[in-house]
């Protein structure tokens, strides 16, 4: 465990951007484009990080004085939360993949996604960027970004005919991918980053009904998913200095108030558990699309936190105290309290535009992680 309290109010990572920020980076990346490539690298991002500098200025301020255990940068020099990786590294294509995010009343958005079309090799660290600024703004705790090891463990991210000159199997894509984020989680540290948050695991693809028939149906191995899964979760922390808080946000995505997952994270709670991070961000806002707290009985003994998602970043209505409050007492029948904390259930701005949410939305809800943190914590 690292060696600073434990943040019982917590932020998750994005936060809504401003109208001349959104307009800033459609100005660099091309339609269609979700991370840099080379066209963007030649149109340079110098306007694009001097408008994120002077709007994480103030969002790191708002975040301090309403009382934010940890900040964030709000990841705004980025198009969506994945670009800590993706903007670093060459070897893909946003052209190739698709991603289908659903809501409750039906209506999907559809998504360009990263996918791997040759070696990835690393040309830059984003997250290095990020790191050196925070540092040099404030003393608090902030903490960055990055997509879990296990992002690309899906067995749908290898495709010999895509990627299968560059690598022989999809563990060697695997392999390859964690090892240059590691390497850049490392340069994240070197820049002053004391906490490190990793990102949307595969482990809800995998309690998903219909994404685990789909996988079965392609005859994929799920065990074998789970296990490559846990392999590159271990391994992109491994080595991490004992001051490094490291947590992971388990996602079941998030693209303007849209996800791509559900179901109840009983099937991969145990596994997920084991994993040596600190704390365990994990959202939990829709108990009906989400499953109760019974998942919590497989944490194991000892000092990691489950960080209670229970505060919507993708509805604008806010929440009650009260019902909050009753929810903490209610997954303290399966934990101590001492390990369970509160954050919003995911980032208010996972992608460019963000969630139906307005900015007063965002403060209020952030507003209400602190006063229900400082009231049943103390």
């Amino acid at each position: 465990m690292s060696d600073h309290r434990i943040p019982r109010a917590e932020q998750v990572g994005s936060l809504k951007r401003s109208r001349q920020l959104i307009a800033a980076n459609e100005a660099v990346y091309a339609p269609g484009h979700v991370a840099v490539e080379q066209t963007e690298r030649d149109r340079g991002m110098e306007e694009l990080y001097a408008i994120a500098e002077e709007d994480t200025r103030r969002a790191v301020q708002r975040q301090i004085d309403i009382g934010m255990d940890v900040v964030t940068d709000g990841e705004f020099r980025r198009f969506m939360f994945l670009n800590s990786l993706f903007d670093g590294i060459t070897g893909f294509s946003s052209e190739v993949s698709k991603a289908r995010f659903r809501a409750g009343d039906g209506s999907v958005v559809e998504w360009n996604m990263q996918y791997v079309v040759d070696e990835l090799k690393q040309v830059d660290s984003p997250a290095a960027r990020e790191a050196r600024f925070m540092s040099s703004l404030t003393d608090h705790l902030y903490k960055v970004t990055f997509p879990a090891g296990s992002f690309l463990a899906l067995p749908y991210n290898y495709n010999p005919k895509i990627n299968g000159h560059a690598y022989g199997s999809h563990r060697e894509l695997v392999e390859a991918a964690v090892a240059i984020e590691k390497r850049m989680i490392a340069e994240c540290v070197a820049a002053g980053c004391r906490y490190v948050q990793l990102d949307f695991p595969v482990y809800p693809f995998l309690c998903d009904p219909d994404w685990k028939a789909r996988m079965d149906k392609h005859g994929f191995d799920s065990n074998e998913t789970l296990e490559l899964a846990l392999w590159a979760d271990n391994e992109v922390v491994a080595g991490l200095p004992a001051h490094v808080r490291k947590s992971m946000h388990v996602c079941r995505g998030n693209n303007q108030g849209r996800y791509v997952a559900e179901g109840a994270l009983d099937p991969a709670a145990e596994a997920l558990f084991s994993l040596p991070y600190d704390s365990f961000l994990i959202e939990w806002e829709n108990r009906d699309r989400m499953g109760d707290f019974s998942a919590l009985r497989f944490l194991p003994e000892g000092d990691s936190v489950v960080v209670l998602g229970l505060i919507s970043s993708k509805l604008a209505t806010l929440e009650s105290e009260e019902a909050l409050l009753a929810q903490l007492g209610e997954a303290s029948e399966h934990v101590p309290p001492e390990r369970l904390a509160l954050s919003p259930q995911c980032g208010f701005a996972s992608t460019l535009k963000g969630n139906p949410v307005t900015e007063d939305d965002q403060w209020r809800k952030l507003e209400l992680v602190v006063s229900t943190a400082r009231r049943f914590w103390g």
